[in-house]
């Protein structure tokens, strides 16, 4: 958690003319949001998606698989949900609000076709399931955590060949290696 968006910066900078597109947690854009102050002063042609289900539950279910029990991200630890139209303001970058599947292929068009960084919030249910990588414990013992391109909920390749499909369509961009 935390080093996507310095990740996407570096793309940005490394590749000046493409569009980069970060997908990311509401939790693990704050390890980094000092970030936005130089995606924003630089002007970079960054799409942040943020999947913000208003409560760490990537934390929370870490917690509760690896360690017993929330011990950091729940209601007596201070940890709070970012306003991320008031950080988006405050960093100077377009901002939009998706809240349900209305209208979404509309706005992520509309907001794919600009040339400049935004956060798109995309506000969904606190028991959302996202694409995340998981870890177990092997044989060993140790934990292991699967592969970038496996991630839970395990897709079969052919979902993930419609998935890939649908991001070029509303992106118009290419994925490699799926």
């Amino acid at each position: 958690m935390g080093w996507d968006l310095p990740a996407a910066f570096g793309a940005s900078i490394c590749s000046p003319k493409k569009q980069i597109i970060l997908i990311t947690g509401d939790g693990s854009i704050n390890f980094n949001i000092q970030e936005l102050l130089a995606i924003s002063n630089y002007n970079l042609n960054i799409k942040i998606i943020i999947f913000n289900n208003k409560g760490y539950q990537s934390i929370k279910r870490t917690q509760n698989n690896f360690f017993g029990g929330n011990i950091g991200a729940d209601k007596n630890s201070g940890v709070f949900d970012a306003c991320f139209s008031r950080i988006s303001k405050s960093y100077g970058m377009r901002y939009i609000s998706i809240k349900n599947n209305k209208k979404f292929d509309i706005k992520i068009k509309a907001i794919l076709k600009k040339k400049c960084p935004c956060i798109i919030d995309l506000n969904t249910p606190k028991d959302q399931r996202i694409l995340r990588v998981t870890s177990y414990r092997n044989t060993k013992g140790q934990l292991e955590s699967h592969t970038l391109d496996n991630m839970y909920p395990f897709l079969k390749n052919k979902e993930k060949k419609l998935l890939h499909q649908k991001i070029i369509e509303l992106g118009q961009v290419e994925l490699k290696n799926i």
